[in-house]
């Protein structure tokens, strides 16, 4: 973890927290509630970060779609949000996992 990114409530370290903890959901909400810009990390470690956002969500997607516990539109919705709102996570959308989450919302829904 960069040095920059010190005290225990900085946006920076609750997100490192929750990504080492697989949390998705409190990811999701930190990257909502901050923007990239301001989460005091350089280009290189935003970039990072970005990598590890992106194979958790496509772990908790494969997760979802094996599971069919009722958490796939959380988890469709939680990656829709990332992606649209931290441009470093880059390639979630067009992954293999949230094209099979898709088609098997597609088929809970008819």
């Amino acid at each position: 973890m960069p040095a920059v990114a010190t005290g225990p409530h900085s946006s920076a370290v609750q997100l490192y927290r929750a990504l080492d903890e697989e949390d998705l959901s409190s990811a999701c909400r930190l990257l909502k509630s901050t923007p990239a810009g301001s989460l005091p990390l350089d280009a290189e470690e935003l970039g990072r970060v970005g990598r590890r956002v992106v194979c958790l969500a496509r772990d908790k997607l494969r997760e979802a779609v094996r599971e069919e516990d009722g958490s796939l539109d959380k988890v469709l919705r939680e990656v829709d949000l990332i992606e649209s709102s931290f441009p470093q996570a880059i390639g979630m959308k067009s992954s293999l996992e949230y094209a099979a989450a898709r088609l098997r919302q597609q088929d809970g829904a008819c």
